[in-house]
């Protein structure tokens, strides 16, 4: 089980009273890094996402893990979460709108729907209403997805993951 995962941001502080207005949850400041948040769901298993300034990494230091600018411009990362929301697709398209973040709703091979939330238009959160969230839960089980995933490999051009998904554009920052 996944108790809490961090990301990066240009502007830390903005990007997670965002994330707590979505998870209706709380944001603080994060003192084991400097500048850096935490947004804390609320929820029973204490999930949380630790948001850190752009260009800062972590490092085994020599106790534990440690904190270090390594890079300063602000680059694509293959992390991303997909995080159970207690919002509608219309709240989070509002949201998004306001924000000037790219906002589409995706059908991950038929399986699964999800909201592709792009924070600041550079890291991908796959949100997932309680409706998708069902959804989700059915797709996961493991002989649902190697049957899906076999399907899609015979089916799917060198270098794609799944068929072509369906989506459709709210905003684009």
């Amino acid at each position: 089980m996944l108790f809490h995962a961090s990301i990066d941001a240009q502007d830390p502080r903005h990007v997670a009273s965002v994330l707590a207005e979505i998870w209706r949850g709380t944001a603080l400041s994060f003192p084991p890094i400097r500048d850096a948040f935490i947004v804390l769901a609320g929820d029973e298993r204490g999930s949380a996402i630790e948001v850190v300034p752009a260009g800062h990494v972590l490092i085994p230091g020599e106790t534990e893990a440690e904190s270090i600018e390594a890079f300063e411009t602000p680059r694509a990362t293959a992390t991303h979460l997909a995080l159970g929301v207690p919002r509608t697709i219309e709240e989070i398209e509002r949201i998004a709108a306001r924000e000037g973040w790219l906002c589409r709703v995706c059908s991950r091979g038929g399986l699964f729907r999800v909201i592709e939330l792009w924070v600041e238009n550079r890291v991908e959160l796959e949100l997932l209403t309680p409706e998708m969230q069902d959804e989700y839960r059915a797709a996961a089980e493991p002989a649902r997805l190697r049957a899906a995933f076999s399907t899609a490999a015979a089916m799917r051009p060198l270098g794609q993951w799944m068929p072509t998904h369906e989506y459709r554009e709210v905003a684009n920052g």
